[in-house]
Formats: C-alpha cells, structure tokens, sequence
C-alpha cells in the first residue's frame, strides 16, 4: 500500500515523499541489502518477504527511488514470528530466508 505526500517548501522547490510499507499487519523482522545490485528485501512477522530495488542518487535534493519487485509468502506463521532472517546471496540475485516453521528457503529467478 503506497501513500504520496507532496510537502511544498520555501520559493525554490517542491518535494514528493513516498512512504511504502513493507509489511501490511505486523513488525519487521529482518532487512537484508544485496552486496552488488541495487536490491533490497524485508521480512516479517507474517511469514511475508517484500524485495525491491533501490536507489540513491547523489543529488541528495533527489528524492530516492524505491520499486517493489516481488511479495512472497515465505514461511508460515505462529501467531507471533514469521520470518526470523533473511540474506542475499553476496554474488547472485538469491534471497535465503528462515522462519519459525523451522525451514530455510532460497528463492531465485527462474
């Protein structure tokens, strides 16, 4: 779910906030940043892992551009925990996630 919010500051510029969430009904658990390309991905108490790419520019007035990619249900849920940890392979576009199931789990592009 993505909300914009349009902030206009003193004569010279206008700035465009967008805030994503990355997990709907309950608490972060794990973020994980690729080593090499421009991803990034969250897991959470859900058993939910968003990945998306990311970028910052070095015109810090430019805002950062953030593109969800993917939404997978990783692991399941107790209640409480979903996923525990999740980490990008440090070479391949690879994301290995655990959960409380007791399962480890990579997923990749097929």
């Amino acid at each position: 779910h993505t909300h914009t919010h349009t902030h206009t500051h003193t004569h010279t510029h206008t700035c465009t906030h967008t805030h994503t969430n990355i997990c709907t009904r309950t608490g972060l658990k794990s973020v994980s940043i690729h080593k090499r390309l421009p991803l990034f991905a969250t897991g959470g108490e859900d058993g939910m892992v968003y990945v998306f790419h990311g970028m910052v520019y070095n015109d810090l007035m430019d805002n950062p551009l953030i593109v969800p990619l993917k939404r997978i249900h990783a692991h399941t849920c107790d209640g409480t925990d979903g996923v525990m940890d999740c980490v990008f392979h440090p070479t391949q576009p690879w994301l290995l996630t655990c959960g409380v199931d007791k399962t480890i789990r990579l997923f990749c592009e097929t």
